[in-house]
């Protein structure tokens, strides 16, 4: 996965030893490096879930690239 920020649209980063919950509707992409749980719905751009990361929960983005670890 590349990780140009500008060409998937990121403008949330979900930074390394850290665990966000809840609902987040976002304009941007996001790119998560710790976890989520929740939901996280980007109305532009992609999701990335990096190596080492997780995300447990539903989400919703034009592209979706995961190297780390999905749960539903």
């Amino acid at each position: 996965v590349s990780l140009d920020l500008k060409e998937h649209q990121i403008g949330f980063i979900v930074p390394a030893n850290s665990l966000l919950r809840g609902e987040f509707l976002l304009s941007t992409g996001a790119l998560i490096l710790g976890s989520v749980c929740g939901r996280l719905v980007c109305s532009q751009g992609s999701i990335i879930v990096h190596r080492g990361a997780t995300f447990e929960g539903e989400m919703e983005a034009d592209q979706v690239f995961v190297d780390g670890e999905v749960r539903n």
